[in-house]
């Protein structure tokens, strides 16, 4: 997973305080909070006894188009994930939602359709609550709301820099080095879980076919686009609900959604999973207004199932893919197929027939056997991306695709491989 910063706060210190609000110098979004960083600055001044963290905590907020509504606000994502404000518990913070004991480690970040995390807080180190005096216990929980509840605020108000949702490429922290193996690793995703990109693509798909949620994860893993999140608990409860304005699933669809995404969250090894389609609290105040130049895929959702669409052909040159006379895919070759697999396997194919093809030149044995042999190659290609299934022949030269006949190197038409596919609507 590529990650930016753009604010790292690393809180262990007087030394390290920082602040969020300071190093913008603008207020964050939302009713409550922190204008002007004090509350992680604050934190960020608390001594610590350099315990190891009791918990990795990592809240990703999806910030994409079809994550807000027509005037571009976002998701209360703050009170939907800790539920409101934290109380001091015993050495803990207790919010309405959850638990966070101390020391423990707090990562904030919003992705898009690219595939990356940007952190708005990279780092965050709360040092251990003791029993000492009420008043300051209630300050340290109140300043621990108020930097979650700023930091996830800007996370959701950020604008989005490419279209739709590349959840697993976010879903990737194990590339994120852990401070505390010991501890409890919790990830928290934000989501509606639709306008997905890659191996999940769901723009093919009417979600209504349950039998397509184990091919789709399939895929995924054939791709190997599903991070490894062993010894992490993961949360996407409030899957299937878009922005107010924009087309709304039924039941039936959040019932697949949920299917697919829990499917996908157990082939990442991670549990337990908590994948629900719980509607989040209505938008954050402060959001509106948010440049949103990028437009999210229009997800369609169907009342009944559609009919598998016709049969498309997709034709490779020979010497787009091959040398001359091999049947060794060259670099450039691989990568183009690779690409073509990878957008292919997103959208669950209902079948994949692969075909080489030569020109009349040499024997028709060795025609028939060169033939055979790319296109075992090309199916190769397109197993190991995901797709299942995949059927390969080799024609030789029968089935020319020259318009007429020709001789010499203008019969490179005839020197092809087909494949052809077809997916449910």
């Amino acid at each position: 997973m590529k990650v930016r910063h753009l604010f790292t706060l690393v809180a262990m210190t007087a030394v390290t305080g920082c602040s969020v609000g300071g190093l913008l110098g603008q207020t964050a979004p939302g009713a409550g909070a922190d204008p002007a960083g004090q509350a992680c600055r604050w934190l960020g001044e608390q001594t610590s006894d350099a315990a190891p963290a009791r918990l990795d905590l990592v809240v990703l907020i999806d910030r994409s188009a079809s994550a807000r509504d027509g005037k571009g606000r976002a998701w209360d994502w703050y009170r939907a994930v800790f539920g409101g404000a934290g109380t001091a518990v015993g050495d803990a913070v207790s919010f309405p939602n959850t638990r966070v004991p101390t020391p423990a480690r707090i990562r904030v970040g919003a992705f898009d359709g690219e595939g990356s995390v940007e952190w708005v807080v990279g780092d965050l180190l709360l040092p251990h609550l003791t029993a000492t005096a009420d008043g300051y216990r209630s300050s340290y929980a109140l300043n621990v709301s108020d930097c979650l509840r700023d930091a996830v605020g800007r996370a959701a108000a950020s604008p989005p820099r490419e279209p739709g949702s590349a959840v697993l490429g976010a879903l990737d922290v194990d590339r994120v080095q852990t401070s505390a193996p010991d501890a409890e690793h919790r990830l928290v995703v934000a989501t509606d879980g639709l306008s997905t990109q890659g191996c999940a693509s769901l723009g093919q798909t009417a979600m209504r076919d349950l039998t397509l949620v184990r091919r789709i994860v399939r895929a995924c893993q054939g791709q190997r686009a599903v991070p490894d999140l062993k010894g992490w608990a993961v949360e996407m409860a409030w899957l299937g609900h878009p922005g107010a304005g924009r087309p709304q699933p039924r039941q039936s669809h959040r019932k697949w959604l949920t299917s697919l995404w829990s499917g996908l969250c157990a082939a990442t090894g991670a549990h337990p999973c908590r994948i629900a389609d719980g509607r989040p609290p209505d938008p954050a105040r402060g959001t509106e207004g948010v440049p949103v130049t990028v437009k999210d895929p229009v997800i369609a959702f169907a009342s009944t199932e559609r009919a598998p669409s016709p049969f498309v052909k997709k034709v490779f040159p020979e010497n787009l893919l091959f040398p001359t006379g091999s049947a060794v895919l060259h670099v450039k070759g691989r990568e183009l197929l690779t690409r073509f697999a990878d957008e292919l396997a997103g959208q669950a194919p209902e079948s994949v027939g692969v075909a080489g093809y030569a020109d009349d030149r040499g024997g028709t044995t060795y025609n028939e056997e060169l033939s055979r042999r790319r296109a075992q190659a090309v199916g190769d290609v397109l197993r190991r991306a995901g797709l299942r299934g995949v059927r390969t022949e080799g024609r030789g030269e029968i089935a020319g695709n020259c318009p007429s006949p020709n001789a010499g190197d203008t019969k490179a038409c005839n020197r092809r491989v087909e494949i052809v596919y077809r997916v449910r609507g």
